[in-house]
């Protein structure tokens, strides 16, 4: 029979920021509410979609907010990125901080908001699993393998490419976020429970090694 085993994930590791990068120092955000997305930068990734939704943002709300495009990618397709705020005029609230160094859940905690914006797949979604260990408020496109641990108990679900919906679930969170914490207080348990390293590794254990013993 088939069985599925997902990725799991270390929720005993230290998600000190101290011993890692500062997000808050080095882009010198202050006090702004930091919004990210994590990923390689390439179309399906769904990059443009924030810099469009942002854009479609009131300006009162486009002053509270920061939006950190997380990892490296392919030059033309970051110029694009570029271009494309620059023409909806949105380029000072976007930061390509290409790589960062460090572990992901270090960087993703300091993230007020997590984005998940694949347009047409994603297997399972690691980093919104890393997102929802360390505490971080989600939204996720519906994806591939995102409802098999992400629901609107614990995240925010929206469909692929539709950057308006992602406008609208920004302006909510900003004026709500409370309703987003305790989404993120679902999440941490739901990972622990169901989706933690130890627990995937035993599921391992008993399907590749206990038979034959």
């Amino acid at each position: 029979p088939i069985r599925v085993i997902h990725c799991g994930v270390q929720i005993n590791e230290s998600v000190d920021v101290g011993a890692g990068i500062n997000i808050q120092k080095k882009y010198k955000i202050n006090k702004k509410i930091v919004i990210g997305l994590v990923g390689r930068v390439e179309r399906y990734k769904g990059q443009e979609d924030i810099i469009i939704a942002c854009s479609d943002l009131p300006n009162a709300y486009q002053d509270k907010i920061i939006i950190l495009l997380i990892g490296e990618g392919d030059k033309a397709e970051i110029r694009r990125l570029s271009n494309l705020a620059s023409t909806l005029g949105v380029l000072d609230y976007i930061i390509f901080t290409g790589y960062i160094e460090g572990p992901s859940s270090k960087i993703i905690k300091q993230l007020d908001l997590l984005l998940m914006l694949t347009k047409d797949f994603e297997g399972f979604g690691l980093t919104l699993a890393e997102a929802m260990a360390v505490g971080t408020p989600i939204i996720a496109t519906d994806v591939g393998g995102v409802r098999e641990f992400v629901s609107g108990d614990v995240g925010t679900i929206i469909p692929p490419e539709a950057p308006i919906k992602l406008t609208e679930k920004i302006k909510e969170f900003i004026e709500e976020p409370s309703h987003y914490i305790n989404k993120a207080d679902n999440a941490l348990t739901l990972i622990e429970d169901r989706f933690n390293a130890e627990l995937m590794a035993k599921q391992y254990r008993r399907i590749m090694i206990e038979p034959s013993i």
